[in-house]
């Protein structure tokens, strides 16, 4: 097998390649390089598949093949690979951790414009004919013959009830046919034209105007035409390009992100005697070819940012380049300021939030080499960066690392240590609230730990300065409803707003509204409704007025009285930023900056926001999990979090986790510089081990705590899960076939001897449905062996391919 994206001595006919396709089970196919003996390991291809043709990637070349009757490749797409040898090593890895298509994990790696794709397109046949149609047939005659070359999803815009079934006897009668055509790009070039000096102009008769145009050349080449036509006159442009003076050339355009950008000084900074330490940790393994992890833990404002950009110079030093990596679009303003800061123009930045042409020629612009540091969220995990000596991640405690929406499930944080490892380089994840697997293996010693336990603040000399974590105060909301408070705000939140206000300081509101919805809860004692088998939180369905579990699937009859003390004060958690921008506007008189997902839509949106509150225009923000971390807000002295339980009781082993992160990350917002900082934390259940641990700031304990019930209860990071969705706009099919994949699986699992697997469920999936769409979950838990791990196990299994499987999810509802 050759795998060298050199030129092979040796000729291969055939090449193993991964083919865009949804066929299950089969990563490649083999193809004859006849037409193309060149290929190399690496590059796109275009090549039949069936009746029509699709994309590759070439995974290897072969000396023989294992099949009769090899088709060949049709086109290669680009004069060299567009993968590296470790880019399809990285591939190769990615589809067995998240078990999905080689060529699905490939793709993450190309650029768009090779992601080329086919859709099926009909067209009226022209047929003459007297049988008589059903009038939904010639209704869709009717409208390929106005409207040829339309795909299914086109047609259903107009005929909401055809089906494929429908279009498929069409077909079969001849009235129409199907085509597979190449779908339009994303994005691609774009070139302006532009105008050159082509000859000297000393010896011609120049008008005033030709001749300005010519000067002005001479100090500005490269004008755009539509300019030089608008400001010299067309007529001028033309004259001088008919004498030959001046001549029309293309110049591609660089959609640039940062045109806009804005930066701010900060002062050096003297590192202290933690800082130091991990520094000089850090700084050997920089150029030691080999892979090492550090874990940089420390409280917010600890001083992480600081050994982030010190080793970022370090790395630059050495003439290598920086992948920087943050959980949040929202981050990158901050960010990208602090780092032009350091290093002025040798930054790029790539998150979903730029524009698709801005996206496509940031991928090029990183492939050749421009930017020294590149700062981004998920996928820029997977930007092609040459000289690659250091990833950092911040916050790697942040779901948002992982894909869920879509398949490839990656997560990007696994995937920078397998890049770590393949490029021999060091990676350095730094969080104040580590993931608990995560801070687990530094404490095993899988990885290196690098404390920073105090938190500094930097002084008017550059020298860090100690200073006091922010007061943090619990607040029994059930005891403000017995004193007759209805107000989202507590009676103590209410008066220290107030007089943050009048001293001319900030608040931050900050809203959990992950997962909020349908959870039952007492407002007088704050009991949850729980399910009678499996002690997890009830969700209400209003559908069926029913409260159901979302792990085992238990129905259960919707309470008007409290289980426990049998109070009628039954409330439905659900809370939105809109009302409590509505509260603050009627209590305190003022307008508060909301900074939520449902207002922010890309790069532009978050860095106005972050102005608009940093300047200290707007005295209250109210804001969601995008504020709760990586910001620095100098003037911010009072955090509310309205209400804590939010999010705790859900249905989900990481509840618990997630809400004490919060409640240390968004603390930590309040007093980082010369105001002192207040946190209250209001909520009902304030006995809660997560907002104790969390109101103390005390990582340690809870991460004891924690883990230990995870043991208890055989959740990770002591086993491995695998969640198996399904959605279907029938919800009685969608749960029949949950149920028969159940007994499919343990089937299996009876007949292979496989004890390592407890199968969970199924049960309804969390808010559902979803978009007409009933879904339905499994969750396979997998005890360690080293007989059968979870990728073997499932190997074994046949899971009908519209079910999606998700490795390792972050959340189970």
């Amino acid at each position: 097998m050759n795998i060298d994206n050199e030129r092979p001595r040796t000729h291969y006919p055939f090449a193993d390649i991964a083919v865009d396709t949804p066929k299950q089970g089969i990563q490649t196919f083999t193809y004859s390089t006849a037409t193309f003996p060149s290929v190399l390991p690496g590059q796109v291809v275009v090549v039949p598949f069936g009746p029509r043709q699709t994309t590759g990637i070439v995974m290897s070349l072969e000396t023989i093949s294992p099949v009769e009757n090899v088709r060949p490749i049709l086109e290669v797409l680009g004069e060299k690979p567009a993968l590296t040898n470790k880019q399809i090593q990285l591939a190769k890895w990615l589809s067995d951790e998240t078990w999905c298509s080689l060529y699905d994990a490939a793709s993450l790696m190309l650029p768009t414009d090779y992601r080329r794709k086919m859709n099926a397109v009909y067209e009226y046949n022209n047929l003459l004919s007297s049988e008589s149609l059903p009038e939904a047939h010639t209704e869709i005659i009717t409208y390929l013959k106005e409207n040829p070359k339309s795909d299914f999803s086109s047609i259903k815009k107009f005929i909401p009830a055809i089906t494929q079934k429908t279009l498929r006897n069409l077909i079969l009668k001849g009235y129409i046919y199907k085509e597979w055509i190449w779908a339009k790009p994303v994005s691609k070039p774009v070139y302006d034209n532009v105008l050159v000096l082509d000859k000297p102009s000393g010896s011609v008769n120049l008008s005033e105007k030709q001749l300005a145009l010519v000067n002005y050349l001479i100090q500005n080449p490269y004008p755009k035409l539509s300019w030089a036509n608008k400001y010299f006159g067309s007529y001028t442009v033309k004259s001088l390009r008919e004498k030959e003076i001046i001549n029309l050339r293309q110049v591609r355009r660089i959609r640039d992100p940062l045109e806009n950008k804005v930066t701010y000084k900060e002062n050096v900074v003297t590192l202290n005697s933690d800082q130091s330490n991990a520094i000089d940790k850090i700084f050997p393994t920089l150029n030691s070819h080999t892979s090492n992890i550090f874990l940089l833990h420390g409280p917010t404002g600890s001083g992480k940012t600081e050994v982030y950009l010190q080793s970022i110079e370090k790395c630059l030093e050495l003439g290598k380049k920086v992948l920087f990596l943050v959980p949040e679009i929202s981050q990158t303003p901050q960010m990208l300021s602090r780092l032009e800061n350091r290093f002025p123009n040798r930054i790029g930045i790539f998150h979903s939030g730029i524009s698709k042409g801005q996206h496509y020629d940031t991928w090029w612009r990183t492939s050749e080499g421009e930017f020294d540091v590149l700062l981004g969220s998920r996928s820029a995990i997977f930007a092609p960066i040459p000289d690659l000596g250091l990833i950092i991640i911040d916050e790697e405690h942040q779901w948002t690392y992982k894909q869920t929406d879509i398949s490839p499930h990656y997560d990007a944080r696994e995937t920078a240590k397998k890049i770590a490892d393949l490029h021999g380089i060091t990676l350095i994840i730094g969080s104040a609230t580590p993931d608990l697997a995560t801070y687990q293996q530094a404490l095993t010693g899988k990885i290196s730990l690098l404390n920073l336990p105090t938190r500094i603040r930097r002084g008017y000399s550059g020298i860090s300065e100690s200073i006091p974590m922010p007061e943090s105060t619990i607040i029994d909301m059930r005891n403000e409803l017995k004193a007759g408070v209805r107000s989202i705000f507590s009676r103590e939140l209410e008066s220290e707003i107030q007089k943050n206000i009048h001293e001319g300081n900030q608040t931050i509101l900050f809203l959990n509204r992950r997962g909020s919805a349908g959870i039952v809860q007492c407002r007088n004692c704050g009991n949850i409704a729980r399910c009678s088998s499996c002690i997890r939180p009830l969700t209400y369905h209003s559908s069926t007025s029913q409260l159901i579990c979302h792990v085992c699937g238990k129905k259960h009859r919707n309470r008007s009285e409290c289980s426990l003390c049998k109070s009628k004060h039954i409330r439905y958690l659900g809370l939105g930023t809109q009302r409590v921008a509505q509260e603050v506007e009627n209590t305190f008189g003022i307008q508060p900056l909301r900074w939520d997902s449902d207002i922010t839509h890309n790069q532009l949106n978050h860095s106005e926001l972050l102005h608009s509150f940093s300047t200290g225009n707007y005295p209250v923000l109210i804001g969601t999990q995008m504020i709760s971390q990586g910001l620095h807000l100098p003037n911010v002295a009072l955090v509310g979090i309205i209400l804590a339980d939010l999010g705790l009781h859900l249905p989900d082993f990481k509840a618990s986790e997630r809400v004490f992160q919060i409640i240390c990350q968004v603390g930590g917002r309040a007093g980082r510089e010369n105001i002192a900082g207040k946190v209250l934390i209001q909520t009902y259940t304030p006995e809660h081990y997560a907002i104790q641990y969390g109101a103390r700031q005390d990582y340690l304990s809870f991460f004891e705590h924690e883990l230990n019930l995870r043991k208890i209860t055989n959740n990770p990071p002591y086993t491995r899960l695998v969640k198996l969705s399904y959605r279907h706009t029938d919800n009685n099919y969608a749960e029949k076939s949950a149920n028969d994949l159940k007994r499919h699986i343990q089937k299996v699992c009876k007949n292979e001897g496989i004890s390592e697997l407890q199968i969970i469920g199924p049960a309804p999936a969390f808010n559902s449905p979803q978009r007409g769409r009933y879904g339905w979950q499994i969750i396979l838990r997998c005890f360690y062996s080293p007989i059968n791990d979870i990728v073997s196990i499932l190997k074994k299994i046949t899971i009908p391919g519209n079910w999606v499987i998700e490795i390792d999810p972050v959340n189970i509802v």
